[in-house]
């Protein structure tokens, strides 16, 4: 997936020559690598993201540093990265309905021709999974304090695992269960 953000940031020049683009331009661009579904709730959350000063537009370098952070950052900075994303009103907490506007938003971006057919419920059983794993103290938000824990728990467990031989996967937070080498194809956050 690495390929695919060094594709969206050969394209980002091309299709805003200022250097500025904004949500709906972003979503244009988006979907171009997403042909199959619908990118638009998806990709307003991630150009959210990458807003970082919430003026309504991202430039080519907000693009850039954000990208840089994924790809190259600390675990601390992608953390970070990845709750800022899901915490969709920026109050400090992850609660269960963004959560699942943001799993829900993956699935509609991946489209209906996945394999195998997702089930209707299926994001919110991610979300439940999620929640399980992350909200520590049980009272139904996800702070940062617990999303950092707990994919550092995550992390450690898989470094752990992964010393016992090559063939043995484990899955990520919950959000999407995929292999922990697989993260932009949903969001492994915990490396």
């Amino acid at each position: 997936m690495e390929v695919f953000h060094f594709k969206f940031a050969s394209v980002f020049p091309q299709e805003c020559p200022s250097g500025i683009v904004n949500e709906d331009t972003f979503k244009e661009i988006y979907a171009q690598f997403f042909p199959q579904g619908d990118v638009s709730n998806y990709a307003h959350f991630l150009f959210n993201a990458f807003d970082t000063d919430h003026n309504g537009s991202v430039s080519f370098e907000d693009f850039v540093m954000g990208l840089s952070t994924l790809l190259r950052g600390t675990i601390q900075e992608k953390l970070n990265w990845a709750f800022n994303l899901y915490d969709i009103n920026k109050d400090g907490y992850i609660t269960k309905e963004e959560m699942l506007d943001i799993m829900k938003a993956i699935y509609d971006m991946m489209g209906k021709c996945t394999y195998p057919i997702v089930r209707e419920d299926t994001p919110k059983q991610h979300v439940e999974n999620f929640f399980q794993k992350m909200d520590i103290n049980k009272d139904g938000v996800v702070t940062i304090d617990e999303f950092i824990e707990s994919c550092q728990k995550v992390s450690i467990l898989n470094k752990t695992i992964a010393t016992a031989g090559p063939t043995i996967k484990t899955t990520v937070t919950g959000v999407c269960e995929l292999d922990t080498e697989d993260w932009f194809s949903a969001h492994d956050h915990c490396r």
